[in-house]
């Protein structure tokens, strides 16, 4: 019985020793998940830093793209103003341009002496001849049209 108890003794502290070991490995491995918790923990400090630098960057970005779109909205608006004022102006010169054209080919000049008497292309003076005739056609129609 003695060597019984002797063996049950001895079992314990074989068992007692392999709990301790495994509560070593417990700690060592709550020790490491700690450590892992923590890096973790920095990690998303880091990356939340990072993150909010990178949404004020962007802020200010955008404020200044919203800043350049409105000068370009304003440069756009300028320019189909001055685009109107300009055509508005060239509309009478075309006009005493064109009649001009007329005016000059009556007097029995070359349509190449036009251009070049008016500074303009031969095409342009080609055009307002044409203009001109297909007016002058229609009033002749118009008036034997009203004839009847």
């Amino acid at each position: 019985m003695a060597f019984v108890n002797g063996l049950i003794c001895m079992i314990n502290v074989v068992i007692l020793f392999m709990v301790i070991g495994n509560v070593r490995e417990i700690q060592n491995s709550i020790q490491h998940d700690e450590k892992v918790k923590s890096d973790i923990k920095a990690l998303l400090k880091e990356n939340t830093d990072l993150a909010t630098a990178i949404i004020d960057e962007l802020e200010k970005k955008i404020t200044v793209a919203e800043g350049f779109k409105e000068y370009l909205d304003s440069k756009e608006q300028a320019a189909k103003e001055e685009s109107v004022l300009v055509e508005e102006k060239s509309k009478p010169h075309l006009e005493g341009t064109a009649a001009r054209i007329i005016h000059l080919k009556e007097s029995g000049l070359s349509n190449e002496d036009i251009a070049e008497e008016l500074g303009v292309s031969q095409g342009e003076i080609d055009l307002q001849i044409k203009l001109h005739n297909k007016k002058e056609q229609g009033l002749k129609k118009e008036e034997v049209v009203g004839r009847q």
